[in-house]
Parts: C-alpha cells; structure tokens; sequence
C-alpha cells in the first residue's frame, strides 16, 4: 500500500501502537512535571500523522529484525530444489522488475499484509505486556487471567498468519521468478 513512497501500512501500525502507547504516556506524565503546552487542534494533527508513521516505521524495523530467523527457513523451503535460492534480495528485485507491472503490484500487495501482520504482532505483545502491568498493580486476577489469555492465542494466531503471509510471498515470488 504505497502513496508515492510511503507506506501507509507504517502509519496504520502506529495507529494501532496508541492502544498501549497512550497508557505508557500516561504512567510517564502522571510520575514527571511536563510542562502544559498549548497547541492547536490542527497543529496536533499536523504532528500526530508523522508521528504514527515514524512509529510503525519504528515496529516495522524491530519486528523485520527480531522475525528475521524464521523468515529464513521460511525462505529456504519456499525456494527449496531452486536455483532461485543462490540470488540475493537485490537480483531477485532485479529480475522481477524485467516483468510487467502488475505482477510487481501484486507482490508489493503481499509485502503490504506481512507488514501489517508483522506490525500487529508487535502490537498485540506490547499491549498485553503493558496492560497486565496496569491490571497486575490492581490485583484484578480474573482480568489479569482473561487478557493474558486473549494476548496469548492472539499473538499466537497473528504469528501464524504472518508465517501464512510470508511463505506466500515468496510462493509467488518464485512463480514469477520461474517464468523468466
């Protein structure tokens, strides 16, 4: 999902970062004397989107990092008995960009969804990891239970789609490949 190169995907899991970021920005402000400063409401909008977009560009980047290993293996069995395997990322792009332009559409739409996936993981931990702080403090056992739970089979489910995701990718990257 580009706009002239910008991934809206970025600001999207930004967007969704604000479930736990905000808390987070609350703890900081309640235990240290910010100053008041008055801004405009369009000011804040005009600061906020680039913000989200740094801070999905931010998880993104972690989660590419961290993802890293498994997306590997992934890999290596997804090109498994091909010579396709030997190219670098580089000469892989270089190959694909000799073909037409919806075939790179297409793949750069599924580059959109691990993204987001990959983002959304992140998300779901950070949430469930600031939130049973906040709910541990309290000492609500049974909502610390539930959520636990729901952040567990979440994380879980979203891991396995973002795997889904990625051995498709490189499925049809290896069509296209292929077809040259």
């Amino acid at each position: 999902m580009q706009l002239k190169g910008l991934h809206l995907e970025y600001i999207v899991t930004g967007a969704i970062s604000m479930l736990w970021f905000t808390q987070i920005s609350k703890f900081i402000s309640n235990i240290s004397a910010f100053p008041e400063i008055p801004i405009s409401h369009s000011m804040l909008l005009i600061i906020f989107i680039p913000c989200l977009y740094i801070i999905g560009l931010l998880i993104d980047y972690s989660m590419h990092n961290i993802l890293g290993p498994i997306r590997n293996k992934i890999k290596k069995s997804s090109f498994a008995n091909s010579s396709i395997i030997e190219l670098t990322a580089y000469q892989r792009m270089g190959k694909l960009l000799k073909q037409n332009q919806e075939a790179i559409n297409r793949l750069e739409i599924r580059k959109t969804r691990d993204r987001i996936s990959r983002g959304l993981l992140f998300n779901i931990v950070a949430f469930g990891v600031v939130y049973t702080v906040l709910i541990f403090a309290n000492r609500d056992w049974y909502s610390l239970i539930i959520l636990d739970v729901i952040v567990l089979f979440s994380s879980f489910y979203v891991f396995n789609m973002w795997k889904y995701f990625r051995r498709r990718f490189y499925e049809f990257e290896r069509k296209l490949l292929e077809q040259n």
